[in-house]
C-alpha cells in the first residue's frame, strides 16, 4: 500500500480491521491498522511498526428535536510505534516517520470529516 503526506510517500505492508457497531443511541466505526514501513522518502526503515486505532462516532445531539435534528460527530485517532527487539534507529529516521505519519493522519482526518459532513448534509436535504 502507498501512503502520501505532503510531498512524501511511503510504501507499507499493512493489516487492517474495520468494524461497525450500531447501538440505539449511536453508531461507531472502528478502524484498526498495523503497518510495517518499507521505505519513507526512499530510505528503508526496517523493524519499525506503527499501530493506529481510529474511531468515528456519530450520535444524536442532546438538544436534537424531531423538527430540528442535530448529530454529533466525534473522531479519535491513537497512533503508537513499536519496533523489533534489538533494532536501533537513527533519530532522524524516527523523526521522519513521526512527521510523515502526523501529516498523513491529519490529511486523513480532514478527508473523513468532509465526507461524513457531506453525507449528513445530503441526507438532511433529501428529507426536505
Amino acid at each position: 500500500m502507498e501512503l502520501f503526506s505532503k510531498n512524501s510517500r511511503a510504501d507499507v505492508k499493512s493489516k487492517q480491521i474495520v468494524q461497525r457497531l450500531v447501538e440505539p443511541d449511536r453508531d461507531m466505526i472502528l478502524f484498526v491498522s498495523s503497518a510495517i514501513p518499507v521505505e519513507i522518502k526512499h530510505k528503508p526503515i526496517d523493524g519499525l511498526i506503527y499501530h493506529a486505532r481510529e474511531y468515528a462516532l456519530t450520535k444524536r445531539f442532546t438538544d436534537s428535536t424531531p423538527e430540528h435534528e442535530l448529530s454529533l460527530l466525534q473522531y479519535y485517532v491513537r497512533v503508537s510505534f513499536d519496533y523489533d527487539p534489538g533494532v536501533e534507529f537513527d533519530i532522524r529516521h524516527v523523526r521522519s516517520v513521526g512527521q510523515f505519519m502526523s501529516g498523513y493522519f491529519a490529511g486523513t482526518i480532514r478527508r473523513y470529516q468532509e465526507r461524513i459532513e457531506n453525507a449528513l448534509i445530503d441526507r438532511a436535504l433529501r428529507r426536505q
